[in-house]
């Protein structure tokens, strides 16, 4: 069923955290298909809401060096406990510079250099995530203001600047994280994040 935003929307069941609503958005409307997951009646203030962005290798591919799906799962046992919140899940691949960016900084990375430090390496940003599909998103929804689960200070504020009130910042920190990730939240540590 479409809705506007949403080229699709339908009742989700997950094995391990109960059962959500979950929408795509419209491509044409937004910069890609972002994944929207809901859970209870999300219009209004101070809403839990987690923007993540889609990483294919962790979340589908298991990989070794990223804590992505380590916490994907909390932000969702988090929203479930609180009984409402959203989860987006942003078609940015690769910190926004998309998943063929990605494996090419993977080398640089095998090398020993951090995932920021390696797509600046490449000439780009450490970050390249834009949050304006985000905020159409909560509009859409009819969510006023959000309690933002992160680590990263610097989402919270990108947030903001797109028109998005954060009243509140919760940590989604793993622990303990997987050891393979370790080199990658201290550069992340080092950047400002909370971990």
């Amino acid at each position: 069923m479409t809705n506007g935003l949403f080229a699709a929307t339908a009742p989700f069941r997950t094995r391990s955290f109960g059962s959500f609503t979950i929408a795509v958005t419209q491509p044409d409307l937004t910069s890609g298909e972002h994944v929207v997951l809901t859970l209870g009646d999300v219009r209004g203030a101070n809403v839990l809401c987690r923007a993540t962005s889609r990483c294919l290798t962790s979340t589908a591919l298991d990989a070794y060096d990223c804590d992505c799906v380590d916490q994907l799962r909390l932000v969702m046992s988090q929203i479930r406990d609180a009984g409402r919140g959203i989860l987006l899940y942003m078609d940015q691949e690769g910190r926004g510079h998309g998943l063929a960016t990605k494996i090419e900084a993977m080398n640089l990375k095998a090398a020993g250099i951090d995932t920021f430090s390696a797509y600046e390496h490449m000439g780009l940003s450490g970050d390249g995530r834009d949050y304006s599909d985000a905020a159409q998103i909560l509009r859409h929804l009819g969510v006023e203001s959000i309690v933002l689960l992160t680590n990263n200070p610097d989402k919270a504020r990108a947030m903001e600047a797109a028109g998005i009130s954060v009243t509140g910042m919760e940590s989604c920190a793993v622990y303990p994280p997987p050891p393979g990730a370790i080199p990658h939240l201290q550069a992340k540590r080092e950047r400002g994040h909370h971990l």
